[in-house]
């Protein structure tokens, strides 16, 4: 195998090694988004459900952060 060859295979292998971790990134991504979606639907009906109305604690938290 000659150099230019072998220096064609390493691309590719190193192109396809990005294009899988860009991808499982992407799905991760995804999965937080979809799980932050579904908290803040449990969050609300666990509001509507009870008396108490305290806000969550990064509610706080970031109106703290920001005085």
């Amino acid at each position: 195998m000659d150099r230019s060859r072998r220096g064609r295979v390493v691309k590719s292998r190193l192109r396809s090694a990005l294009k899988l971790v860009n991808s499982v990134i992407g799905l991760a991504a995804m999965g937080m988004i979809l799980y932050s979606r579904w908290m803040i639907r449990s969050w609300r009906n666990h509001i509507r459900d009870s008396s108490d109305s305290t806000p969550p604690w990064f509610a706080t938290f970031g109106a703290d952060a920001l005085q």
